[in-house]
């Protein structure tokens, strides 16, 4: 073909281009003349193998870099759009949204805005191990819109937990489709068939402690510690306790009243008083009392016997049960 100016020859738009066929020049000042070249030998068939060296600390390179002046384009035009058979499997809008049709593979996600999924999307966990969802109990969480909060402490009521997590709406009737249960608290410590004689001064209120000797024992309990060789029940959980007991005993000292008192911690429970009047010594009487208390955690409850007649007076417990039992906060 005759020489022509570059400014002269046809532009070739890129949909007439045969990268097989049609040729570029090449000037290879190495051999000083000029080859030919194929655009596709030129470019390469494919783009699979790009190596770079990176070897100065103070460059930043980029790897891949594509700087687009958009002064005018189509809302779905794409930065990226790399297709498989004519449709795409990674695509980057002009807005830097990303759209992968497969699964994306990371070793950590740390997004920087809100995570949205489409509609009748799920979450899918392993079964082997599991997933964490927060990782330590100072790490705040939240449901439906509620102020996250760091994990409840175990004083903090069920439903109110709930409540604070956004998991159920505030007011209304805490109820569970169960009836939830927690292990009993109560315990008691009880004398059959005593014979061991407690020698007790005039007005002076002494702890029982027959529950000592021959014949007491131990009863049943659950969160308290019963202790009959220390003639006490210890409560462990603060709370409101009914206390009761019944003695049946006999005096030394014909017509002697006695009275009788549960004690919290060395404090007389008032409610919890009862008396009784032998007619004769050896006498057998019954008496019983109970009441409510409010009682700390790990504090001591007795009881306590006292009479007034002048001198010294022995009881004799033949048959005793002392009970407390935990009824509310």
């Amino acid at each position: 073909m005759a020489d022509t100016k570059i400014s002269a020859l046809t532009a070739l738009a890129q949909a007439d281009l045969d990268s097989t066929n049609d040729v570029v020049p090449i000037v290879d000042t190495g051999a000083g003349e000029t080859k030919k070249m194929t655009p596709r030998l030129l470019v390469g068939g494919t783009v699979n193998n790009l190596i770079q060296t990176w070897n100065d600390a103070g460059t930043t390179f980029s790897g891949v870099k594509l700087n687009v002046t958009d002064t005018t384009s189509n809302a779905a035009s794409l930065l990226i759009d790399l297709q498989a058979g004519a449709s795409s499997q990674f695509k980057v809008s002009k807005a830097g949204a990303v759209t992968a049709v497969g699964a994306v593979a990371c070793a950590a996600l740390n997004p920087t805005g809100d995570i949205t999924l489409a509609d009748a999307k799920n979450i899918v966990v392993n079964a082997t191990t599991g997933t964490k969802i927060g990782t330590a109990t100072t790490q705040k969480l939240a449901f439906f819109n509620s102020t996250p909060i760091v994990q409840p402490v175990n004083t903090v009521a069920i439903d109110t937990a709930l409540v604070n997590l956004g998991l159920r709406a505030t007011g209304g009737v805490a109820n569970f489709a169960t009836v939830v249960t927690q292990p009993g608290t109560f315990g008691g410590i009880y004398i059959y068939d005593g014979a061991a004689a407690q020698t007790v001064a005039t007005a002076t209120q002494s702890v029982l402690t027959s529950f000592a000797a021959a014949g007491g024992a131990d009863g049943l309990s659950s969160d308290v510690t019963v202790a009959k060789a220390s003639n006490k029940i210890t409560v462990t959980r603060a709370g409101k306790y009914r206390v009761s007991y019944s003695i049946s005993y006999s005096s030394s000292v014909s017509s002697s009243v006695w009275e009788f008192y549960v004690f919290n911690n060395g404090t007389q429970i008032n409610s919890t008083g009862a008396q009784s009047k032998t007619a004769t010594a050896a006498d057998i009487q019954c008496v019983s009392g109970c009441g409510f208390t409010t009682v700390a955690a790990n504090t001591d409850l007795d009881i306590r016997g006292s009479h007034g007649e002048g001198g010294n007076a022995n009881i004799t417990i033949n048959h005793a049960n002392f009970t407390v039992e935990y009824v509310g906060a």
